[in-house]
């Protein structure tokens, strides 16, 4: 099993859109690309810093993934859980797009996934994910 954190503000995966050039062709665009490529970056340099002792996973892996967000001066104190964008689906895609060849051979191998997303607090280091990742297998023991 290891655990690592990433710190930064979690980016999610960017969705693409469909456009028209107007003369019947079409080309497709990928949102936040820059900024994605860069939160990816950083995940795989973690991991690959977490993972020095080990190689990357083979068979079946189980993954938790905790999304600390940064809380809009908006929204009220008490609150604790954001229940807007971004999408925790692609904040879960992006991760493990960023531990795919590092951690794990390819995402495929991810049988069990946890995944959270909450306003960073106080005793936080501020913004960041927390991953855990370990042999699927290990559970049945």
């Amino acid at each position: 099993m290891i655990t690592f954190e990433v710190r930064g503000v979690p980016v999610p995966q960017g969705s693409l859109t469909a456009r028209s050039t107007g003369d019947g062709r079409a080309f497709v665009v990928r949102n936040n690309r820059s900024n994605l490529v860069a939160w990816r970056h950083a995940i795989s340099d973690e991991a690959r810093k977490a993972m020095a002792l080990r190689p990357a996973y083979l068979g079946p892996v189980a993954c938790s993934l905790m999304f600390l967000l940064p809380k809009p001066v908006s929204r009220p104190k008490k609150d604790k859980w954001p229940d807007r964008k971004p999408d925790l689906d692609k904040l879960a895609r992006a991760a493990l797009d960023g531990l795919s060849g590092v951690a794990f051979v390819d995402d495929a191998q991810v049988v069990k996934l946890h995944v959270q997303k909450r306003y960073a607090n106080v005793t936080d280091d501020g913004p960041g994910l927390l991953i855990t990742i370990w042999a699927a297998e290990e559970e049945a023991k």
